[in-house]
């Protein structure tokens, strides 16, 4: 996993969200990210839409944080039978706080 989040963090775009079209061959980063997860967390996974990022984000570490804040609302949001047992919502539990510290240890402005 770090070595995915390293290759992504050397990609040099200046917003991360979805586009918006301003003529024909212009495109703006003007809106929240979109992606297949966020929809699935809302569709079947009862996360409640106002805790998804609202605007563009301003760097790949912003996005890292927001995902790492969707995955902890998620499992606060989900209903009682995702989770089989009191160890198996530990381990859930245990698995989104890792990659929230994961996260936080990494110095981004090293690898620009």
């Amino acid at each position: 996993m770090a070595d995915i989040l390293l290759k992504l963090n050397k990609l040099s775009l200046p917003r991360v969200g979805s586009l918006e079209q301003i003529d024909d061959f212009t495109f703006k980063v003007a809106h929240r990210p979109l992606s297949i997860h966020m929809n699935e967390l809302v569709m079947v996974g009862t996360l409640v839409r106002s805790k998804l990022q609202d605007s563009a984000l301003e760097s790949s570490s912003f996005s890292f944080d927001a995902l790492a804040d969707q995955h902890i609302d998620h499992l606060t949001h989900q209903r009682n039978d995702a989770v089989k047992s009191s160890p198996d919502c530990q381990h859930k539990y245990i698995a989104r706080r890792l990659f929230r510290g994961f996260q936080e240890r990494i110095n981004w402005s090293h690898l620009a």
